[in-house]
């Protein structure tokens, strides 16, 4: 049995880039809010049972009971000074069960989930003398709601011979979404929503050894996801100049990838390739109205056409001896997205897919002594420009540049020595080219050069 509990707590959380105290980045525009922060709290409680060896049709099994709490609370003042207090709090329950049952040729991973969740929120708006103007219907999403989501699958992974592999799966889900009250972006009142969806997404791969040293693989797999209450009841500002308002006929999103993989070890060399496509269907993007709201663009959710991301991920290291390897990874992603103009046009526009990680690679140089108590290592992070945008992204003028995010490179070196079996202690130096960089889409202005240390105590 596992008992587990974690609990994070953040005060005075800013949202820096829409404030007077944002620095322009690469022609970013600055903030205007006099203040937008935020405090947030989160626990995690679980108890997990682990049985193995219990002598049945089942021969493991895992039972896990989950709860979790996540509080937030708002405070943002407007260059007017007008004031906005929200608030949301959820509650969810979890039940986990999974089995494993061994076959004369092959294995079987079966089981189910639920996870139930209830939400409250709240909003008030005050003018700028201080007075109340008024007490929304709802906070960040709809008051007096509830989601669940409710999943059985199974799993079979079969031998064909000798050096081939077969692994088939399906899902069940079944999702429901209960929105006691949302304000109505026609009318401004008091409205009530609740939805069910259900899907069944299967997956098929076929593995294939090349010979003891080298696998190729290749996959087939479905995904689905419905609409959360963010999607349904949103309430309040988004990107930079727009404000959400709620979108009650969404249809689940739909996936379909197709992935090959090669993966093996060569003498001192191992690596791996992952060229993948993922085609998109009912895609749940934000879509202007046409109304604008005290100077900001109301956007709603909305399902969008057909789209499609492509990529490859490849993976490399090489033992130059005993002590010294390199290693690398690179990641190539592009995405495509036919979407609505606005909200309610049937016009439709290709464009980028929003936020897209731009090619990103790593790299490392790394030495450990021959007794493996002192290591040191260099590095190095190389990330392109991100100058494919949506049209959203070209909006939101706070979070990314214009034209896209610039690329940088980042140099950065690690070491450390274990004291003994219980206590390491690590000393960093990262950015060593003090560059002016942010990732893309974050709004965050990332540090300069800065060393860190560390201490690890084990028992």
């Amino acid at each position: 049995m596992t008992l587990n509990h974690q609990d994070s707590a953040q005060n005075d959380v800013w949202r820096t880039h829409s404030t007077i105290f944002s620095k322009s980045f690469s022609g970013t525009e600055t903030g205007t809010d006099l203040r937008r922060l935020k405090d947030q709290a989160h626990s995690l409680n679980y108890a997990k049972l682990v049985g193995k060896d219990l002598e049945s049709f089942i021969d493991e099994g895992e039972l896990t009971l989950s709860f979790q709490t996540w509080d937030e609370q708002g405070d943002r003042i407007k260059k007017d000074s007008s004031r906005s207090l929200e608030s949301f709090d959820s509650r969810m329950l979890g039940v986990d069960l999974q089995l494993k049952s061994d076959l004369p040729h092959g294995m079987l991973i079966y089981g189910g989930d639920i996870y139930h969740d209830r939400v409250d929120s709240a909003r008030a708006d005050y003018r700028p003398d201080g007075s109340l103007e008024q007490i929304r219907i709802q906070g960040p999403v709809g008051d007096d709601s509830s989601q669940t989501l409710l999943g059985s699958y199974l799993q079979g992974v079969f031998p064909l011979g000798k050096r081939m592999e077969v692994i088939a799966g399906s899902r069940f889900t079944y999702a429901t979404a209960d929105v006691g009250k949302y304000e109505d972006p026609a009318t401004g009142t008091a409205q009530s929503l609740d939805g069910a969806w259900k899907n069944l997404s299967s997956s098929l791969r076929l593995s294939y050894a090349l010979d003891d040293s080298w696998k190729l693989w290749g996959g087939l797999s479905q995904a689905f996801r419905s609409p959360n209450l963010g999607d349904l009841s949103r309430y309040g500002d988004s990107r930079t100049n727009e404000t959400e308002v709620a979108a009650t006929g969404l249809n689940p999103e739909r996936f379909l990838t197709y992935e090959l993989g090669l993966k093996g070890t060569q003498g001192s060399f191992s690596g791996s390739a992952t060229p993948y496509y993922t085609d998109i269907q009912d895609y749940i993007a934000s879509t202007p109205t046409g109304r604008t709201i005290k100077g900001l663009t109301e956007v709603t959710k909305r399902n969008s056409g057909s789209g499609g991301v492509s990529g490859i991920e490849l993976t490399g290291t090489y033992q130059l001896d005993s002590s010294w390897l390199v290693r690398g990874n690179l990641t190539y992603i592009r995405g495509n997205l036919a979407t609505y103009a606005d909200a309610t046009s049937s016009r439709m526009v290709e464009e980028p897919l929003s936020r897209v990680q731009p090619i990103t690679a790593n790299v490392a140089l790394r030495w450990d002594s021959p007794d493996h108590k002192w290591w040191g290592e260099l590095t190095g992070t190389f990330v392109a420009a991100a100058d494919r945008l949506s049209s959203g992204d070209k909006q939101d003028t706070q979070r990314i540049p214009p034209g896209g995010t610039p690329g940088y490179a980042l140099l950065g070196i690690y070491g450390g020595y274990q004291v003994n079996e219980h206590l390491r202690i690590s000393l960093a130096a990262e950015n060593l080219l003090d560059q002016a960089f942010r990732a893309h889409g974050s709004g965050s202005n990332e540090p300069g050069f800065g060393v860190t240390t560390g201490i690890t105590a084990s028992f």
